[in-house]
């Protein structure tokens, strides 16, 4: 692993990169087109999904003073966000059964960031 994304026990974050930036744009756009596009039918009352990262890292950057979002929290928000935006509306509300496996070479025991 790259020395500049290491996630340490003092809960110090990595700084992030552009490319990492883009990266994270690119998913976080990807997933609200896809729940958006499978979740159509307004009867459909459940959506499963499995969604696996298998370069999760410890879930967040450094952006200067600010703290960003790294790819497990983008997916946990995105799963949050697509239940609220997708049961505006709604008659029959939609419950979304996301199952979320987080695959790193690192051992963190939490994610590295604070509560979001």
């Amino acid at each position: 692993m790259a020395k500049n994304f290491i996630w340490g026990p003092d809960r110090r974050l990595p700084r992030i990169e552009e490319h990492t930036k883009r990266k994270l744009d690119v998913l976080k756009s990807y997933l609200d087109v896809y729940f958006d596009t499978v979740v159509r039918n307004p009867a459909q009352d459940r959506l499963n999904i499995t969604l696996v990262d298998g370069f999760s890292g410890g879930g967040a950057y450094a952006d200067g003073a600010e703290t960003r979002a790294g790819s497990p929290l983008v997916l946990l928000n995105a799963v949050e966000e697509a239940a609220v935006r997708l049961n505006e509306g709604r008659e029959k509300p939609l419950e979304i059964k996301a199952r979320f496996i987080f695959v790193d070479d690192g051992d963190y025991p939490e994610f590295c960031a604070p509560a979001w």
